[in-house]
């Protein structure tokens, strides 16, 4: 897989780049740019209006896309955020939109779910707002995984 995610300091999702081997010798390729404020387009800028709303993006299979909204939400402990997201599940990169709630757990800790499903994961994450731990799917292995980044 090769991937590209762009992202302004609002931490909103602005450009997505996605290539991924579906089958040997088989490539699949998603395009999307974004506004920032939930107006999507593929590579061409066409409207794409079924994303409308969505400022996120989740890329099945890595805890980064979940950085995106736990930085932009900055929730607290006991506060909750429901979203719409653009959602890419791998190998297919069908686009779908997705809601998906967050909730501020306590400091380095945040639930995520998915509203489809009955999919709940608790994520430690650092200060920074980086997935340490994401059950059953991601740990963090570099050396700062025990380690606040920013000291």
């Amino acid at each position: 897989m090769i991937s590209n995610v762009i992202w302004d300091k609002a931490w909103r999702a602005l450009e997505i780049r996605l290539m991924v081997e579906q089958a040997p010798g088989s490539m699949a390729a998603r395009h999307l740019l974004a506004t920032g404020d939930g107006r999507w387009t593929d590579a061409d800028g066409v409207h794409l209006p079924a994303l409308d709303g969505c400022v996120d993006i989740d890329i099945a299979w890595t805890p980064l896309t979940n950085t995106l909204p736990i930085r932009r939400l900055a929730l607290q402990p006991g506060q909750e955020e429901i979203i719409r997201v653009v959602y890419l599940p791998l190998p297919s990169l069908e686009i779908g939109v997705w809601e998906q709630r967050y909730t501020g757990l306590e400091p380095g800790a945040v639930r995520y779910e998915s509203l489809a499903s009955d999919f709940r994961r608790d994520l430690t994450v650092d200060s920074e707002g980086f997935v340490i731990d994401y059950p059953g799917l991601f740990r963090r292995r570099w050396p700062l995984a025990d380690r606040d980044v920013t000291s």
